[in-house]
């Protein structure tokens, strides 16, 4: 019953009865070939609707590899504007390897109740690890938290106010009005995503795919960008690793 209660939260707001109708015609609402059906129509991903009702994510829906974190090339993407396209545009073309592993269970299991840790099993399954998920969120229009209180609240649901709802949903690229309804929280303040956010959460979203040598790969063509683009950046962010070209 949980679960259909977060479905129906997201098909609501558009108008939908979709729960209902595929309840009435026998079908189970959490089944994953139901939540394969509705994705798509939500605009959610598929892995992201599996996290939301606490499903395992199976191989086709899983990250390649469980070591690889995609946060690690925010930082680039967000410093150095003119190489946004080209971080993108790299991290697309790179091919999709097997899977490496098993996504292993977050350090602090989730609890039972399952609207209390929606932001945490999202961040879980995008493979978001130690401090990326609180720098991401500063990036996308959040507060600066240390990243034990992000990991608090993405476990607990607990002290989630406006403008930590659209950060997260900013950087995970889900709209902002449906995370919302989903952790019943009232958008009482409209918290504008910056303007990079739409690519930083597709690049997040690419990452997850990519094994650790890839990340490794996209850090040095981002590194290599700062030093291209260095007439174009403010000073704080300027690369000072003392490469002269």
């Amino acid at each position: 019953m949980e679960v259909e209660v977060l479905l129906r939260r997201l098909t609501d707001r558009r108008g939908w009865k979709a729960v209902a109708v595929a309840r009435d015609a026998g079908d189970d609402v959490a089944a994953p070939e139901t939540l394969r059906r509705l994705a798509p129509a939500l605009g959610w991903h598929t892995a992201d609707l599996f996290a939301l009702v606490g499903h395992d994510l199976p191989a086709d829906l899983a990250p390649t590899d469980p070591k690889a974190d995609p946060g690690r090339m925010a930082w680039d993407y967000v410093a150095v504007p003119p190489a946004r396209p080209i971080l993108l545009a790299a991290a697309r073309a790179m091919p999709q390897q097997p899977l490496v592993g098993p996504l292993p269970p977050p350090l602090r299991p989730f609890p039972k109740d399952k609207a209390r840790a929606i932001i945490g099993r999202l961040l879980h399954y995008r493979n978001l690890k130690g401090t990326s998920a609180a720098q991401l969120l500063l990036y996308s229009g959040g507060p600066y938290l240390s990243s034990s209180t992000v990991n608090q609240i993405a476990i607990e649901g607990k002290m989630l106010a406006p403008q930590l709802v659209s950060g997260f949903a900013h950087f995970l690229g889900i709209p902002v009005g449906d995370l919302a309804v989903l952790c019943d929280v009232d958008m009482t303040e409209d918290v504008p995503a910056p303007a990079y956010s739409d690519g930083l959460a597709e690049l997040m979203w690419e990452g997850r795919r990519l094994t650790c040598q890839q990340i490794r790969e996209l850090l040095a063509l981002g590194h290599d960008l700062r030093h291209r683009f260095d007439a174009e950046l403010d000073e704080g962010v300027r690369c000072r690793c003392g490469r002269t070209q």
